[in-house]
């Protein structure tokens, strides 16, 4: 076990991010499969992530803990700023840094295209993603109401991403 009794993550491999990033149907649906468990109100087809991992803008982690699809996150960006587009992990893996290291890997791969700040959006009642984004650093700028299928508001959050701490191109664990 890793920090504070979690499993290590050594079997988190993050898929190519960029261009040359190519989401075969077989990972399309698996990761499609984990957004539905994930967000069962507005879960994505397999289509529409191959699609999406499919533009030049796109970044795109997945983490396979035993065989099996356990953590996807999906970003783009444009310029000098990125938009997380969405971040899933299995409900039984949670709490296990899955996200997190996601997250960091995300910001280090941003730092060094150059890009100043990342946005995404949370729900108001999504209280363990907010602490975990900002103990990365992200402050709220915003909400928008009504942003969910089910009528919650969502919480917008920003990350400057020169003012985060920068360990190996990622952010501290």
């Amino acid at each position: 076990r890793g920090r504070r009794g979690r499993r290590p993550m050594t079997g988190m491999r993050p898929a190519a991010a960029g261009p040359s990033l190519r989401c075969g149907l077989g990972r399309a649906e698996a990761a499609a499969g984990l957004h539905a468990l994930c967000f069962p109100c507005e879960p994505w087809s397999a289509d529409s992530l191959l699609l999406l991992t499919g533009q030049a803008n796109a970044l795109v982690w997945r983490c396979c803990l035993d065989g099996r699809m356990a953590g996807l996150l999906l970003a783009r960006s444009a310029a000098d700023e990125a938009e997380v587009l969405t971040i899933a992990v299995a409900p039984d893996l949670r709490r296990q840094g899955i996200a997190g290291g996601m997250m960091r890997r995300l910001v280090g791969a941003l730092r060094r295209r150059g890009v100043e700040a990342l946005y995404l959006e949370v729900a108001e009642g999504n209280l363990p993603a907010q602490r975990l984004y900002e103990s990365l650093g992200f402050r709220q700028v915003g909400r928008r109401k009504r942003y969910y299928p089910d009528g919650a508001d969502a919480l917008r959050y920003r990350l400057e991403i020169g003012a985060a701490p920068e360990v190996d191109g990622d952010l501290p664990s």
